[in-house]
C-alpha cells in the first residue's frame, strides 16, 4: 500500500501550484554562558551579579562581507532587584560584544524599550539585545559579551545601571571546527562542540565530564 502524503507535504504542494515558494530562515549558531558582572546599582554601589546569557550568530556560516546578526538574550538577574516598582515598557539596555580572531572589532548591542512591569524586590529583566557587523576575514573569531547599561525611566526621569564584566569569558566562537571549553560561573565547565558544518552543541555538568573521557579516549 503506497504511503499516503502528509498534511506537510500537501500544503507545499498546494501553494507550488499557486506558484508561492517557502523561504526558510538562514541556521544560526547559538551558545550561552554566565558571566560575572559588576554593576552599578543605585543606593547599593557596587553589587557582584551573575549574568547567565545566550548569544546567537546569523548565518551560521557567514563569508567574509557578510553581515552577520548577533542576538543577546538573558535571564532576569535577582541582583538588581530594587525597592520600587517599574512600569512596563520602561527599560532598554545597550551592550557591546568583543569580536576577535580573524574577524577583530566591536558590535553595539540596543534592545527595544520594552519589558513588563516588575514588582518591588523582583528580578530586573535585561532586554533582548541585537547588534550588526559585517566580516572582513572567515575563520575562527571569538564573541565575548562586554559592558552593557539598562537604562530605565522612572517617574519622569531616567536611571542608569552600568554592568562591567569582572571576568570577560567567551560565550560563542564563530568558525572552525575546534572545541571550545569555558567555565560556566557556576563551578562547572561547559563545552562548546563545533561540528564541521558549524552546528553547535552546548554540554555542561556531567554531561561535559562524560564528553570529556569520551574525547579522551578518542585521542589516546
Amino acid at each position: 500500500m503506497r504511503p499516503r502524503p502528509t498534511l506537510a507535504a500537501t500544503t507545499l504542494c498546494a501553494l507550488a501550484g499557486l506558484g508561492i515558494t517557502l523561504a526558510t530562515a538562514p541556521s544560526a549558531h547559538a551558545a550561552h554562558g554566565t558571566v560575572q558582572y559588576t554593576c552599578q546599582v543605585p543606593f547599593a554601589g557596587d553589587t557582584p551579579a551573575p549574568v547567565t546569557l545566550s548569544l546567537t550568530a546569523t548565518p551560521e556560516a557567514p563569508a567574509t562581507g557578510q553581515e552577520v546578526t548577533f542576538t543577546w538574550t538573558s535571564e532576569p538577574v535577582p541582583q538588581l532587584a530594587g525597592p520600587a516598582p517599574y512600569d512596563t515598557d520602561s527599560m532598554q539596555t545597550t551592550g557591546t560584544l568583543a569580536l576577535a580572531g580573524a574577524h577583530n572589532g566591536t558590535v553595539t548591542m540596543t534592545s527595544p524599550r520594552k519589558n513588563p512591569a516588575v514588582a518591588p524586590g523582583s528580578p530586573v529583566p535585561i532586554g533582548e539585545m541585537t547588534g550588526r557587523t559585517t566580516l572582513t576575514a572567515t575563520g575562527r573569531t571569538t564573541v565575548t559579551p562586554g559592558r552593557f547599561v539598562l537604562d530605565v525611566a522612572y517617574k519622569g526621569r531616567t536611571i542608569q545601571v552600568p554592568c562591567e564584566p569582572r571576568d570577560p569569558a567567551t560565550v560563542l566562537v564563530l568558525g572552525g571546527t575546534n572545541t571550545e571549553a569555558q567555565g560556566d560561573g557556576t563551578g562547572h565547565t561547559t563545552a562548546i562542540v563545533l561540528g564541521a558544518a558549524g552546528a553547535v552543541v552546548v554540554v555542561t555538568g556531567a554531561g561535559f565530564l562524560a564528553w570529556r573521557r569520551r574525547r579522551t579516549h578518542a585521542t589516546s
